[in-house]
């Protein structure tokens, strides 16, 4: 059987307010399609959330640890909420600023570093989840999703 790693970006923009992590409620029925793929889906579910290099430090946020763990929760959260996905299946990561997309030289590039990743580890190939993730990148701007083949250790194959 043919594994796969499926990773859904989920862009700042839209989705959080800058500085915080509560959820825009708009962003909430996009929430729900991802929703919708991640059943389809066996495997472990990594939560992931960064920031850019702008430190900061606010009564509810001490640093970009804090806020990337803490988007990272919020979707979780999310996800959980209607009892559908098992909570066994996720695991929280927080990155900061440490694993950046693009340098933060500019806002542009910022804004990139900016998103919480959705990382389903060694998934079984399934058309359906495929052909859902090519609707999400199609339908919503703040999404980016991608399969990648993965052998039994989980490393892409090339």
């Amino acid at each position: 059987t043919q594994l796969n790693r499926i990773v859904i970006r989920i862009r700042e923009k839209g989705s959080f307010p800058s500085g915080d992590a509560r959820l825009n409620k708009g962003f909430l029925p996009i929430i729900g399609k991802i929703q919708t793929v991640l059943i389809k889906t066996d495997g472990q579910i990594a939560v992931a959330g960064h920031t850019d290099n702008i430190p900061i430090n606010t009564p509810r946020y001490r640093s970009n640890w804090e806020l990337s763990t803490s988007r990272a929760t919020s979707v979780v959260h999310e996800l959980l909420r209607n009892g559908e996905m098992l909570p066994e299946r996720f695991v929280l990561e927080g990155y900061a600023d440490t694993q950046p997309l693009s340098t933060n030289d500019t806002a542009d590039n910022r804004a990139r570093n900016r998103r919480v990743e959705i990382i389903v580890l060694k998934s079984t190939e399934k058309k359906e989840v495929t052909d859902s993730i090519t609707h999400i990148n199609e339908t919503y701007d703040s999404i980016e999703g991608k399969v990648t083949p993965v052998d039994a250790r989980g490393q892409p194959i090339e």
